[in-house]
């Protein structure tokens, strides 16, 4: 029985570790600009688009970027929003209630039909 939990808990760090990359080269291969969402096309000199790059490490390249980003979720630093310009966890902390209801609403009406 342990063999089987610690194989699963294995299989589960591998599928984790796969979905962050594939999600990472998903948002990375968007052939929008980051920076030009940022700005919202504004009239933004270049220094301030090269100092908005330096800041969320854009000017990396993509294995450095990855690094940089998990290394701060393996310490509880999602990063910065670049939409709403505010922590991530603190965005998923504002809907967190709201996404749990909708999950166990689901959850109980599947039980319901099965």
């Amino acid at each position: 029985m342990g063999k089987f939990i610690l194989k699963r808990l294995g299989q589960m760090v591998l599928v984790l570790i796969a979905v962050s990359v594939l999600i990472f080269a998903m948002v990375r291969i968007t052939p929008s600009d980051p920076v030009a969402s940022m700005t919202n096309g504004k009239n933004v000199s270049e220094e301030t688009k090269q100092e908005l790059r330096e800041h969320y490490h854009l000017d990396k390249s993509y294995p450095e970027q990855y690094a940089i980003w998990i290394t701060g979720v393996f310490q509880g630093d999602f990063g910065e929003s670049y939409t709403y310009k505010q922590d991530v966890d603190f965005l998923i902390g504002e809907r967190i209630g709201t996404t749990l209801s909708l999950v166990l609403m689901a959850g109980l009406l599947a039980i319901l039909i099965a």
